[in-house]
């Protein structure tokens, strides 16, 4: 996945932007059994993540964040929020989102994810097992609303046609 997070430092600041570089980050985590949470942890020079995963009546979510950014001159940003609902799918599945995402974790941070793909719970051999989609991926959705206005708008000029076919202009008497 890829992984951008925009902050600001306080309330007057404008928010800054800085990208998670797979190539120089760090992974590891802890794998949740029998019900327990599960996390991952990315960490580079500049940047610390923790993605915190809970399993609550075998369907898992994204239940909590945790982000640190040293920003020089001996700053660093910090915020989490342990309240969380998000990535929500079906232990043994996947939650899979190919479109870019953007979430308000806070109002200081916003993280935009691209090609997410995450497991937390019930891997077996390394794999990803199959994905429950986001809504932003799911077009079988769009079908049936397309399909739908099509036959609407054929039912609309139908009625209309009949309506000035039917419309005559009587002067006089009707003719036998």
């Amino acid at each position: 996945m890829g992984l951008q997070f925009s902050f600001k430092m306080n309330e007057s600041a404008s928010f800054q932007t800085v990208n998670l570089n797979p190539n120089v980050t760090d992974v590891s985590g802890t794998c949740g059994s029998g019900g327990k949470d599960s996390s991952l942890l990315l960490k580079s020079d500049e940047i610390t993540v923790n993605f915190v995963f809970t399993n609550v009546s075998q369907k898992f979510h994204l239940h909590a964040l945790t982000f640190s950014v040293n920003v020089g001159n001996g700053n660093v940003f910090n915020v989490s929020n342990n309240n969380l609902s998000l990535w929500e799918a079906s232990v043994g599945s996947s939650y899979m989102c190919k479109k870019e995402q953007s979430y308000n974790i806070t109002d200081k941070l916003t993280l935009n994810t691209f090609e997410l793909r995450v497991q937390p719970f019930g891997v077996q051999n390394n794999k990803f097992n199959t994905a429950h989609e986001c809504s932003m991926d799911d077009t079988s959705l769009l079908i049936p609303i397309i399909v739908g206005a099509a036959l609407a708008g054929l039912i609309f000029i139908v009625v209309i046609a009949y309506v000035i076919g039917r419309r005559r202009t009587y002067v006089g008497y009707q003719t036998l």
